[in-house]
């Protein structure tokens, strides 16, 4: 269900961002790209209230990846990060700012994967990896919008566990 309304909500912003009706079947296209955003050893953690200590290492990568979709006129980009929350609205508007005047997107949503096993970010005096991040995620979105090809869109329905009660679950499985 959360999926659904995920989906939908991507949907309803490329209806408002006027993304959806500069589209005709050979106007699409769609461009990604992928970029690293381990910390640095001794950055502070995100998480948990209990948690004590800085970034010891990297046991798995973070990434921040990026998809730019567009019409013949306008594009939308869709940056993921995996970090707990995203930029301050300050960083936030210098990227959109950036990226622009670089290559006309107009429009960018953040959207983090909330682990708690990444580093926070500052809402006040972002430090140099905070800032060099921004700047490496404006590169990614200009990357993505520099290797847009023709793109179809399609809609298609399923259903996956992941997410879910295991109890609920099992007590279904139990008295099917």
């Amino acid at each position: 269900m959360r999926g659904a309304i995920n989906i939908t909500l991507v949907l309803l912003w490329c209806f408002g961002s006027g993304l959806v009706a500069d589209l005709d079947a050979q106007s699409l296209t769609a461009g990604v790209a992928r970029v690293l955003i381990n910390p640095p050893l001794n950055l502070p953690m995100a998480g948990y209230g209990a948690r004590q200590g800085v970034s010891q290492g990297v046991l798995d990568d973070l990434q921040a990846k990026v998809l730019v979709v567009g019409g013949k006129e306008s594009s939308i980009a869709f940056v993921t990060m995996d970090l707990i929350g995203v930029f301050p609205d300050s960083q936030q508007q210098q990227l959109r700012s950036r990226v622009r005047d670089s290559v006309g997107i107009q429009d960018i949503v953040f959207i983090c994967s909330h682990t708690h096993s990444g580093p926070s970010l500052k809402n006040e005096n972002p430090d140099t990896w905070q800032k060099d991040l921004a700047e490496r995620i404006g590169a990614a979105i200009e990357e993505a919008w520099k290797s847009r090809q023709p793109a179809k869109i399609g809609v298609g329905t399923g259903q996956v566990f992941i997410g879910h009660n295991r109890l609920y679950y099992k007590r279904c499985l139990l008295y099917t």
